[in-house]
C-alpha cells in the first residue's frame, strides 16, 4: 500500500527498493542522493519493537542516511533520529524531503 500511494502522489523522480539482508527493511527510497529508510508496521509493541528498529537502523547505518521513518497505522512521535508517523501523516514528510 506505501508503494502504491507513493506511486500515485505528488512526488516524482524517485525509485522505490525493498531490501533484505540480515535485518529487514520494507523500503528505501531514492531520490537524487537522498536516501530514505521506511519500516511499516501495523501497530508497535512490545513484540515487534526491537525488530523493526533494529531492521530499520541497520540499514540506515548501511546507506549512511540519516531519513528513518516507522509507519503505523495510528501512531506520531520521534524517537531520536527515527520518526514513527501514522499511515495517513508519511506523504507528508516524505513529500517535504522530496523536494
Amino acid at each position: 500500500m506505501i508503494d502504491y500511494t507513493l506511486k500515485k502522489s505528488q512526488c516524482t523522480n524517485f525509485e522505490i527498493f525493498f531490501y533484505n539482508e540480515t535485518e529487514e527493511c520494507d523500503f528505501i527510497i531514492k531520490h537524487q542522493n537522498q536516501l530514505i529508510a521506511i519500516q511499516v508496521v501495523y501497530e508497535l509493541n512490545a513484540q515487534n519493537k526491537t525488530r523493526e528498529f533494529a531492521g530499520l537502523k541497520s540499514t540506515m547505518k548501511k546507506f549512511k542516511t540519516t531519513n528513518g521513518f516507522i509507519v503505523t497505522y495510528n501512531r506520531n512521535e520521534n524517537k531520536n533520529d527515527i520518526s514513527i508517523v501514522s499511515f495517513s501523516q508519511i506523504l507528508l514528510h516524505i513529500e517535504s524531503i522530496l523536494v
